[in-house]
């Protein structure tokens, strides 16, 4: 099976390119893949070390850009309508947060 991703996007420059062999410009264009139990397809965008927010772009199970969610934390899993994310503490401690997905209402 074979996905066609119709979603713009503007490269990112790579921060540790040197210009050296196999050394690559720009970054990826995604660094992780999910899948939700609807079969959607959730690709976490490259994000910079400055970058706070983690970035997820949404694709149906047919490759049509849904949404884009914003979060603070990278997403681990995605089970049962709820998104887990580990988060690490200043004293070191992992800690795991468990989110519950809500459909924002329309405006």
């Amino acid at each position: 099976m074979k996905f066609v991703f119709g979603r713009e996007f503007k490269p990112e420059k790579n921060p540790f390119y040197k210009g050296q062999e196999f050394d690559k410009e720009f970054a990826p264009t995604f660094s992780k893949i999910l899948f939700d139990e609807n079969e959607n397809i959730w690709l976490a965008k490259y994000t910079n070390e400055s970058q706070s927010e983690r970035v997820y772009d949404v694709f149906s199970s047919s490759g049509i850009f849904e949404r884009q969610i914003m979060v603070d934390h990278p997403i681990y899993l995605l089970k049962s309508g709820k998104i887990y994310s580990i988060v690490e503490l200043d004293e070191g401690y992992r800690l795991v947060n468990r989110y519950r997905f809500v459909e924002a209402e329309s405006l």
